[in-house]
């Protein structure tokens, strides 16, 4: 970096002008023009180079950096032919890094953008008899980011509803529908709607949709008081119950279809159920 921001330096120079230069003599001049210190210099000293290429890394007109190819004065030296091939190697690599940039840039815009959109431990509600608790572990480096959601939306009567989801997608637009999606569940459940009402006009806004292709969730809408619990689902994995004695059982829901895919009207059905006592209801995603 001290070499590259010194004016006048070679590799400066190499990106100022985004033009690869080989030298075929390798001088004290030379050298210098290399060399951020006497140690560095000493280095290139003891390498014995006796010819050298640098070249630009150059994408989307922007200058990424300098690449330096070396060979030993022992060694035939570089030739137009090998400058040919550094270029090459250079401009892919440039491409590369470039595409590495954007995509480390957007998929840090997707994750706060994601983040950003889902409740915030503050904001979820807390009633008497109900404890609430909510993790996010990515299966992969990719799958950091996307469409997974999840909300808790205090409802009249002692009731509480609760909503998981997944948007298609792991980059910034599938993030951006998921905001849309969980701002219209929560709309619709502070109408009070039935679950099958509010699926329904909730798969009416993912056809609507521009860019959302289709969505999966889950919706519960649990009775505190009287543990009385309505399920229903769209196309997600069906909620697990952990009983108080420490075993587990899949909640036999009816599958649905996901949001966005019927092309009338979406068939959903409730499941009704009376939870345990001390037990926990699972919602999550794939």
């Amino acid at each position: 970096r001290e070499v590259v921001e010194k004016p006048g330096s070679l590799l400066h120079e190499c990106m100022r002008s985004r033009e690869a230069r080989l030298l075929t003599t390798i001088d004290d001049e030379i050298i210098a023009a290399l060399a951020h210190s006497d140690t560095h210099a000493k280095l290139i000293r003891e390498a014995r180079l006796g010819s050298l290429i640098t070249a630009p890394f150059v994408a989307r007109d922007r200058v990424l950096g300098v690449v330096l190819f070396g060979r030993s004065a022992d060694r035939a030296a570089l030739t137009d032919e090998d400058l040919e091939t550094a270029l090459e190697l250079a401009s892919r690599t440039a491409t590369c890094l470039d595409n590495a940039l954007v995509y480390s840039n957007e998929r840090r815009i997707a994750v706060a953008l994601q983040r950003s959109m889902l409740p915030e431990d503050a904001v979820i509600p807390r009633l008497p008899g109900l404890e609430t608790a909510h993790f996010y572990r990515p299966s992969s480096h990719a799958a950091q980011v996307g469409g997974d959601w999840f909300d808790v939306i205090a409802l009249s009567g002692h009731r509480v509803a609760f909503a998981v989801g997944d948007v298609m997608g792991h980059d910034i637009q599938a993030a951006a529908n998921m905001g849309q999606l969980r701002t219209a569940m929560r709309t619709l459940a502070q109408l009070d709607l039935e679950p099958i009402d509010l699926l329904t006009h909730l798969d009416e806004t993912v056809q609507k949709g521009t860019t959302m292709q289709y969505a999966t969730c889950v919706y519960a809408v649990c009775n505190v008081v009287t543990r009385e619990c309505s399920i229903i689902c769209a196309g997600h994995p069906p909620p697990l119950l952990l009983h108080a004695d420490g075993t587990t059982e899949i909640v036999a829901v009816s599958p649905g279809i996901p949001l966005g895919v019927a092309t009338g009207d979406p068939e959903f059905a409730v499941t009704d159920l009376v939870l345990p006592p001390d037990s926990t209801l699972v919602l999550y995603t794939d």
